[in-house]
């Protein structure tokens, strides 16, 4: 392109510091465009379509429209399948014939940054002196991967005056929708914001064809817990499987809201219009599409509403999982303390046995130190007579050694009191943290002294 084409600010303030922002790292060739555009003219059923235009037929297209007369084109819709760099030719093309804000084509760009584009409305007059409110917003195209829909419009004020469109990218459903309604009446293309409409319905239709599949499957399961006996990995993926549902309702409802947002940008420029000096007729036509525009507001709110209900009941589950969970390593760690007692129990049992050995070991000790002591023989057997004969002083062996037995055990028995005292007294120091008042009572046997604790369904 040869023409120099000079730059019009319409708003300086927030359009000339778009031109400081970095380029966008795009490989786009210089040349390359890839657009579809609808026009619609005076007359009953007066329209043409153009698909996949490319470059040199859109430059020609631009030179033909000072030719052409000022009422013969009532509106234009351009549908561009890519993101235009700043500087693009094209991009300037559109500036100086359609009045489109080169702050449009650069906040494409900063998008590609990941910063937001906004809704802008401005009420302004064209280079013919002719009024029109224009603006541009941004539209979630994919949710998942903040893919955007760009969409710059000029609707006229004035009658018989072109009402221009510029759509960027994400638009092949409601395209089709508007090229059908061109056919079946182009009167009803004209109408104020019908193109608008038709966008923020694919918009709200997608949104809510999106939340139909993570709802269905959360209903499904939303009253199914986990089967205490599923492995550590069942467990790991229904749980991961929840926060997916969650980051889904997430997204969807923040796409909703930015659809919200716009939708509450295009009611406004909607009361500008109707208190504009517009004909009649068309503000007639703006209020109904007006009510439209009110109905995808109370199906984004109601959606809105649905997904925040959604995301927050889907949250209390994951929380009532991880409940149950603790619930269950509770009632693990209750067990385990349990069988722990038992082997107390049973060591306890295992050390009474050994005592009593060992006090049988001590009835006979006595007797075999003083057999030892005195070394001597009580009994003997004659060889010749075949006679057991004892020796006199018997008696002295079973004098000492019964009295020493007896003195054993006594002071065996004295020793096993104090020491269970002992015993019960560091249990109440230290172990009354874990079992508050329930020692071990109930006459000498601790299993069943210990208190209950309760099951998980009486804690809930």
């Amino acid at each position: 392109m040869n023409q120099i084409i000079e730059e019009t600010h319409l708003h300086p303030e927030v359009e000339l510091w778009l031109k400081a922002a970095p380029p966008a790292d795009r490989n786009t060739h210089e040349n390359a465009v890839s657009l579809d555009y609808l026009e619609i003219y005076q007359g009953s059923q007066q329209f043409k379509i153009k698909e996949n235009v490319s470059h040199q037929a859109f430059v020609e297209y631009c030179g033909k429209i000072g030719n052409r007369s000022a009422n013969s084109t009532l509106l234009r819709a351009f549908f561009i399948k890519n993101i235009l760099p700043a500087k693009h030719d094209v991009a300037l093309l559109m500036h100086h014939h359609f009045g489109v804000p080169l702050s449009f084509f650069r906040e494409l760009k900063s998008h590609l940054s990941s910063m937001p584009m906004g809704n802008a409305l401005f009420t302004q007059k064209d280079r013919n002196g002719n009024e029109t409110i224009d603006g541009y917003y941004q539209l979630c195209g994919n949710y998942k991967t903040d893919a955007g829909c760009f969409v710059w419009f000029s609707q006229s004020l004035s009658p018989n005056r072109p009402t221009t469109y510029i759509v960027v990218q994400g638009v092949d459903r409601p395209k089709k929708f508007i090229y059908d309604c061109a056919g079946a009446s182009t009167a009803m293309l004209l109408r104020p914001f019908v193109i608008d409409a038709f966008l923020l319905d694919d918009s709200v239709r997608r949104m809510g064809d999106a939340v139909l599949e993570p709802r269905y499957g959360f209903l499904r399961d939303e009253w199914r817990l986990l089967d205490p006996k599923s492995s550590g990995e069942e467990k790991v993926n229904k749980i991961k499987k929840l926060h997916e549902i969650v980051r889904e309702f997430r997204l969807l409802r923040d796409g909703l809201v930015d659809v919200k947002e716009t939708l509450l940008s295009l009611d406004a420029a909607q009361d500008l219009y109707l208190n504009s000096s517009a004909s009649i007729n068309l503000k007639s036509a703006a209020k109904s599409t007006k009510e439209s525009l009110s109905l995808l507001s109370s199906k984004s709110n109601w959606l809105i509403r649905a997904l925040t209900s959604l995301e927050e009941r889907a949250s209390r589950k994951i929380d009532l999982q991880y409940n149950i969970e603790n619930q269950q390593d509770n009632q693990t760690n209750l067990k385990i303390a349990k069988l722990t007692t038992d082997i107390a129990v049973y060591t306890q049992k295992d050390s009474s046995s050994m005592i009593t050995m060992a006090a049988v070991t001590m009835f006979f000790l006595p007797g075999t130190f003083v057999s030892a002591l005195f070394s001597m023989v009580f009994f003997n057997l004659d060889p010749t007579t075949k006679e057991l004969t004892s020796a006199p002083h018997i008696w002295v062996f079973l004098v000492i050694t019964i009295p020493l037995t007896m003195a054993v055990f006594v002071v065996w028995k004295l020793w096993s009191i104090w020491r269970s005292k002992k015993i019960d007294g560091q249990m109440d120091l230290e172990g009354g943290g874990l079992l508050g008042n329930d020692r071990l009572t109930n006459e000498g046997n601790p299993k069943t002294s210990i208190k209950s604790s309760p099951t998980p369904k009486e804690a809930w």
